[in-house]
């Protein structure tokens, strides 16, 4: 029963997010973030994300749990580069 409310709650949080605007952060926590990344939209990243990792799934539906841990582990595998 929890997760569909969580599920039904995305939703309406993707459908709000389109009455807000996000600034377009160059550098964020120190990493800097492309022009092209900082133009597209939460939707448009997660397709980004799901086209470019090795197995398809759907970044879009993930926890945002999971979604924390694929960042962390690709900051691990040294796809994003570590503050020394």
């Amino acid at each position: 029963m929890i997760r569909l409310l969580m599920y039904i709650m995305g939703y309406v949080y993707c459908f709000l997010e389109q009455f807000v605007s996000y600034p377009n952060d160059d550098i964020i926590l120190g990493l800097p973030i492309d022009e092209d990344l900082q133009q597209m939209s939460r939707a448009e990243l997660c397709e980004y994300i799901e086209s470019n990792t090795p197995a398809k799934g759907s970044f879009w539906h993930l926890d945002s749990t999971s979604k924390i841990r694929f960042g962390a582990q690709n900051l691990r595998n040294g796809k994003i580069k570590p503050k020394q």
